[in-house]
């Protein structure tokens, strides 16, 4: 649609006979909401294109894109030279798909309840005014007696307070104007940099005299005013919770939709101070003695800071700041500048150097693992394994040549392994490879191609069976090994056995039988599509949302395959002293179109515009690489301590960094974050029904799901 749009828009362009006003305009009635998806009227809020008027290169940006209900198809044709379709042939949706709790991403607050700001602090209340002749801005955190000298108040009483308005806010006072304004007492330790410089330091009611001298020696305009007991009375200030989420992102208590699927998380806990919100950009909060802490040395600050995150993890479903240094997470929580802000962590300081992302209205997670794909071959066996401390990968005898799966169970002799395409359509015993699940020693993962099961499953890997094995269609054997291979009944059961937690990983075998793209993606097919059919999880029900199960799956892709592999000391969750490889997404496209992608805390792809256009926004916007993949550091090699030991690693003369995996050998399926089941398994050697704990493990195919066409045209 936004090429459509884009196209349509150049076009009027190339002929010269409009301006970019008149482009704004025209934009917003070329397409109708019976034209696209009900989710495009929320998710589509704004497009920009830049192209050549009689004038030059010029951008123009259309605002609510979807603004009528038919739209001008003339228009939207315009130049194709096609037949311009009847308004018929495109039929309305429902009105409740229009409901914003339908949108992907959609955020939903607590009701009747308000956010308090700056709560505890005092206030004040003066009458100011501008006697200049040109208008004054003041910012939320500006420290209020360094305004501007044409500014008339009692400067003195407003002596360490800054404006009761939401942080990154701000107050205009045009010329002439008197307005009447609350202030509140500066946070953290009270302590006054840059402005004006009258009153820097420390707040100390000791210094007024001398402060007043200075403002009178510089001609600061200053009323003194009367105290006035009501200023005893003043209430904190309260935003209503929809506005506050719209600001700054969802609180404690707020839920949000992941992308379009079924699952709501539940914000457990917000870690930021209401009214000390770190926020981004022209008069917001993160300026120089403001939120940013000035006098602080680099080694003192973060590198970056991304702001008002929402994190999903395995740890936990919060909102932070996460703050990075040297490529690790050093700190979340509260970030900012501990001279003027509360709760500042002192690991969370922003100085002159840190670069922001701004969170509010993001979800982040760890970077996705992927513990299986094609790479190299050769491997090694289990008694090397726990002699060096590195995992031990099975691909079990899908002949069953040298024995059925008990056998090769019973060669593990209690020693870890890990298990992939755990049900066995990518190889593996047959068809009880899935048994395997119910061993503590076993740590399973299934290949993403049978996940989930669905209408299309079944027929598509007969033929990806047949050509990544190189069989041939011609021999009754090959035909015969690789139907073997692929049976409805395992494949449903995997879906249900995800979802109980007795498998605990997802992966993709790519390059053999998987795609390496899509490991998150159809892991969150799989939840979306076992809660369709299964219900709430028990631990999730009476809760309004699914954060047991989402922990239970993102799970599957960061933090286990990270304990399996021996890493996860370095990578696989949003921790602290974890590299920060992160993955950052609008609610609206989780789990299938990253906004970024950070490596080491630097960023390595992102949706970026045109190179040429003015703004970083303008169509087309697509992910492109970035530049950390060009810094070697931002990537780690790991390896063996033996590895390290013998010098081998050395003699590579590598810039990457160098870390050594540790506690392959230990690690056991308890382990699995949220995963750790061990069912009892029976599995009909003719029929193919699974049972776990004596329960057979059903699921229906499914024969739509979201993420797909919604979001690819191909």
């Amino acid at each position: 649609m936004q090429a459509l749009l884009s196209s349509v828009l150049h076009e009027l362009m190339r002929d010269g006979n409009h301006t970019v006003a008149q482009l704004m305009s025209l934009g917003r009635e070329v397409l109708g909401r019976r034209h696209v998806l009900p989710s495009v009227t929320s998710t589509l809020r704004s497009l920009q294109v830049e192209g050549t008027f009689p004038t030059g290169t010029h951008l123009v940006t259309v605002d609510q894109v979807i603004s009528s209900e038919n739209g001008n198809l003339e228009r939207a044709l315009y130049g194709s030279f096609l037949p311009v379709p009847s308004t018929d042939v495109f039929s309305l949706s429902d009105e409740s798909e229009y409901q914003a709790s339908n949108m992907p991403g959609a955020v939903i607050t607590v009701k009747q309840e308000k956010v308090v700001l700056n709560k505890g602090r005092g206030r004040v209340k003066l009458k100011v005014v501008n006697r200049g002749d040109r208008a004054i801005q003041v910012g939320s955190h500006y420290s209020f007696i360094e305004t501007n000298p044409r500014l008339d108040f009692d400067r003195i009483r407003a002596y360490g307070y800054h404006l009761d308005i939401p942080a990154g806010m701000s107050t205009r006072f045009e010329p002439g104007d008197t307005k009447t304004v609350t202030l509140v007492q500066i946070g953290g330790n009270k302590t006054i940099r840059g402005g004006s410089s009258v009153a820097s330091g420390l707040v100390d009611p000791s210094r007024i005299n001398n402060i007043l001298r200075r403002l009178q020696e510089e001609g600061f305009l200053h009323t003194p005013e009367n105290s006035s007991t009501e200023n005893d009375k003043i209430g904190p200030y309260e935003m209503d919770r929809s506005e506050y989420a719209t600001m700054y992102g969802p609180t404690t208590g707020d839920v949000v939709r992941l992308g379009a699927t079924n699952l709501w998380v539940k914000i457990e806990k917000d870690f930021t101070t209401h009214g000390d919100e770190c926020t981004f950009g022209g008069g917001k909060t993160l300026r120089d003695g403001i939120g940013v802490a000035t006098g602080r040395g680099d080694d003192e600050c973060l590198d970056l800071v991304i702001t008002n995150a929402l994190i999903v993890d395995w740890s936990g479903i919060y909102k932070a700041d996460i703050g990075t240094k040297g490529g690790y997470i050093v700190g979340i929580g509260k970030s900012g500048n501990p001279d003027v802000m509360d709760d500042v962590n002192p690991a969370l300081i922003i100085g002159s150097n840190t670069d922001v992302i701004t969170g509010e209205g993001k979800i982040i997670t760890a970077g996705g693992i992927d513990t299986h794909v094609h790479l190299f071959a050769g491997g090694t066996g289990p008694r090397v394994c726990d002699d060096h401390d590195v995992q031990c990968q099975i691909h079990s005898d899908s002949l069953n040549e040298s024995g059925f799966v008990e056998r090769t169970a019973a060669a593990f002799k209690d020693r870890t392994v890990h298990a992939y395409h755990i049900e066995g359509a990518g190889g593996g015993h047959a068809p009880d490879m899935i048994s395997l699940v119910q061993y503590p020693n076993v740590l399973p993962s299934s290949t993403n191609p049978t996940k989930p099961y669905t209408i299309n499953t079944v027929e598509e890997h007969v033929d990806m069976v047949m050509s990544c094995h190189h069989l041939s269609k011609n021999l009754p054997e090959d035909v015969a090994f690789a139907d073997s291979r692929i049976r409805a009944e395992t494949i449903e059961a995997e879906d249900v056995l995800h979802d109980t937690g007795a498998i605990s990983m997802m992966s993709s075998d790519s390059q053999a039988m998987g795609r390496c793209g899509e490991v998150i993606l159809r892991t969150w097919h799989t939840a979306h599509k076992n809660k369709a059919q299964r219900g709430q999880l028990t631990a999730d029900v009476g809760t309004g949302a699914d954060n047991h199960r989402v922990k239970r799956y993102i799970s599957k892709y960061t933090i286990n395959p990270a304990i399996t592999q021996g890493i996860s000391h370095v990578v696989g969750s949003v921790e602290v002293g974890k590299l920060a490889d992160l993955a950052i997404w609008e609610p609206c496209n989780f789990g299938v179109k990253p906004l970024q992608v950070l490596k080491s805390g630097l960023i390595a792809t992102a949706f970026m515009g045109d190179p040429n256009a003015s703004i970083a926004t303008v169509q087309p916007i697509i992910s492109r690489p970035m530049y950390s993949p060009m810094l070697p550091k931002s990537s780690v090699l790991f390896v063996s301590k033996a590895g390290v030991n013998s010098g081998a690693v050395d003699s590579y003369k590598l810039q990457k960094r160098i870390e050594v995996v540790k506690n392959c050998r230990t690690v056991r399926k308890q382990d699995m974050k949220f995963n750790g089941e061990t069912p009892e398994m029976k599995v009909d050697p003719e029929l193919y029904t699974v049972e776990a704990d004596g329960k057979e493990c059903k699921s229906e195919a499914a024969s739509s799901l979201p993420l797909t066409h919604q979001y690819f045209v191909y």
